[in-house]
């Protein structure tokens, strides 16, 4: 069976960039705690605990003059503020990428536009984002029973993890609704890492019998590269690691395209295609 790559797959920046930021914090401060995963990926949050980091649910479990650090999808507003005002030592590892669509929607606010926000509200990085907003924004994946001012100055922005596809897509249905003579403004906040993953996956399934998707199912853009990889119309397996390979479900298949979400790391990848290479 021969396992072909796709172009772009795996970690991207912002996640490499976060993991090196808090295993440097855990490393200092020799035990560092998150409020939320630092990566939507069980192996890397082991690795994670292995060195130090403690995951909590709430800040009251944290102690005094520790270590906090914030995700690569960042952080709401008043969680920062309250981890300031206990004078916690924190490690913020938000994303630039998300730091910039967290500007834009903090100018539209102060500019009074109201924001549209296409995203999971319930999405750590779209809280985050509605907190820059005050209250001047919503957040929704869908135009059916959106509430919203029908006029005055408007703006949509994006989770930084949509494509820009999908993003203009929801564009197109919220202009019908609002019609043309109002005043929205469409801000690409999309991440280009995760669509150079969707573009590489398409390139991928050009050439494969099936695609091999390779991540945590509570990530994000690992879910939608799942998606993209369907929609070429090749049979998609979603894998977390080598151990769920079962070779019976892919008897028949010469060329396994292989990809991964921007959340997983490299040598899990590595162990799906050995795992695959020895069927």
């Amino acid at each position: 069976m021969e396992v072909v790559r796709a172009g772009v797959l795996g970690f991207c920046g912002g996640v490499r960039r976060a993991v090196a930021m808090i295993e440097d914090a855990a490393d200092r401060f020799e035990t560092i705690y998150t409020l939320h995963e630092i990566v939507h990926n069980q192996h890397v949050m082991e690795q994670l605990k292995d060195k130090g980091v403690i995951l909590v649910d709430s800040l009251s479990e944290i102690p005094e003059d520790a270590a906090v650090a914030l995700t690569a999808h960042g952080a709401p507003l008043p969680m920062i503020a309250a981890i300031r005002a206990r004078k916690l030592n924190l490690v913020d590892a938000t994303c630039p990428i998300v730091r910039d669509a967290q500007r834009v929607v903090a100018e539209n606010s102060k500019s009074q536009r109201f924001t549209f926000i296409f995203g999971d509200r319930y999405h750590l990085e779209v809280r985050s984002l509605l907190s820059h907003a005050v209250v001047n924004a919503v957040a929704t994946e869908s135009i059916d029973g959106l509430e919203f001012p029908s006029e005055g100055r408007l703006a949509l922005v994006s989770q930084t993890t949509k494509s820009l596809e999908a993003l203009q897509a929801f564009a197109e249905k919220l202009i019908a609704r609002l019609g043309t003579k109002t005043d929205l403004i469409v801000q690409d906040t999309t991440c280009p890492e995760p669509v150079a993953r969707y573009r590489a996956a398409r390139e991928l399934a050009a050439g494969v019998d099936a695609i091999v998707v390779v991540g945590s199912p509570n990530s994000a853009n690992t879910r939608n590269l799942h998606q993209v990889c369907q929609e070429s119309g090749k049979p998609t397996f979603f894998l977390e690691s080598a151990a769920d390979i079962d070779g019976s479900t892919f008897v028949g298949y010469r060329r396994i395209g292989l990809t991964a979400g921007a959340s997983t790391p490299d040598w899990v990848i590595d162990s799906v295609e050995q795992g695959f290479q020895q069927l």
